[in-house]
């Protein structure tokens, strides 16, 4: 039978949605195994090998969780090869484009979220350096889609019959992505904006589901908190003083973050990216269900995104661009990627079959399902 939801596909490969995704984590695991033994550690990765030999409850640059990765593989294994160094990083990206595939069939449906896990692993900032090298946005980007994956089950699928369960879930999620970089804390903001903005979603703050599963992360974060306590802040205070006023305002910068984002990502996937946000914001969550997990997500990716955008302006330094790149995109991508790599498909599969152009999919359009 017919899915009228199923984007018409120009090619016989492959047949199915779980296919794709299934393809894409093959070639990509196998692309890294290959890169990952013939590439020595970066400088990234060579620090935080070197952080290993010193076992604390968090670092001065970083959240440890990462490092405490490391720190097993090499007790388990008794091996400092890089490509064993490597393996959980890589493991944990190939269930990051499962975890991407799974949000976007969730709430937008199957080939919406094949789509978006295979963008993932197209843009090279993503696939290459937190899919597969020794640094904290790998874990970072896994636990933020566990955590939005959560969030969605208790807000919009049949976890709303069992929420507390599910924020809690999300709150053990969110700790961990806590312990793998501070960019986690914007992310909670991004909650908790979307909760109050939203008509309808501030009932759950009157709950004890998201309380509980804030106290969870909180609690999973408090050895850096311990750590920092007994180092004088000095993590918290270095990473804050990226912010901190320079020698001016620095419109220029502004606009490198903007080419840096774009060059990182790819500016085929970036400039959609860009638009779909400013899309879902300005059309707001009454446009029907799909408007609303629209609305979500872009709020899930705002404050990171506004944040590390901005700062350049009076800043003393320019902040990687990767950074917001790794921290927010992977969340908004489920929106914007998908719909792009998307409808690029449909417009092939209608020079080849004009007679589906009216096809109510198309019609329709991928958000409005």
């Amino acid at each position: 039978m017919n899915d009228p939801t199923r984007p018409p596909a120009p090619f016989a490969w492959p047949a199915t949605p779980t296919a794709l995704v299934l393809a894409t984590i093959g070639v990509g695991v196998a692309l890294r195994l290959a890169l990952g033994a013939a590439m020595g550690l970066g400088v990234d990765e060579a620090y935080t090998v070197a952080s290993t030999r010193n076992w604390m409850l968090s670092y001065f640059d970083h959240p440890p969780l990462h490092v405490w990765m490391l720190s097993a593989v090499r007790d388990l294994t008794g091996s400092d090869h890089r490509l064993v160094l490597r393996l959980p990083f890589i493991a944990m990206f190939a269930g990051t484009t499962w975890m991407m595939f799974r949000l976007g069939a969730k709430l937008f449906g199957d080939w919406a979220g094949a789509w978006a896990a295979l963008a993932l692993n197209l843009a090279p900032v993503l696939t290459l350096s937190a899919g597969g090298w020794i640094v904290p946005d790998g874990p970072l980007m896994f636990f933020l889609l566990a955590t939005t994956l959560c969030l969605s089950e208790a807000l919009f699928g049949a976890g709303r019959a069992r929420p507390t369960l599910w924020w809690t879930l999300a709150g053990a999620c969110l700790g961990f992505a806590f312990l793998s970089k501070y960019h986690a804390a914007l992310f909670a903001l991004g909650v908790l904006a979307y909760l109050v903005a939203t008509p309808g979603r501030r009932a759950p703050l009157g709950r004890p589901g998201p309380w509980l599963g804030a106290g969870i992360a909180l609690l999973l974060f408090a050895p850096v908190l311990i750590w920092n306590a007994e180092n004088d802040w000095v993590s918290f205070l270095f990473q804050g003083g990226r912010g901190t006023a320079g020698d001016g305002l620095r419109p220029d910068r502004v606009l490198t973050s903007l080419l840096g984002q774009a060059v990182w990502l790819l500016p085929w996937i970036w400039a959609p990216l860009v638009w779909r946000l400013y899309r879902g914001l300005r059309d707001g969550p009454g446009g029907g269900p799909a408007a609303e997990r629209a609305w979500f997500l872009c709020w899930l990716g705002l404050p990171i995104i506004a944040v590390f955008t901005i700062i350049p302006l009076w800043g003393g330094r320019g902040l990687p661009h990767r950074w917001i790149i790794k921290s927010a995109i992977p969340i908004s991508a489920v929106l914007t990627i998908a719909g792009c790599l998307a409808v690029a498909l449909r417009i092939l599969a209608v020079l080849k079959r004009p007679d589906l152009l009216n096809d109510p999919f198309i019609e329709r359009g991928l958000w409005k399902r």
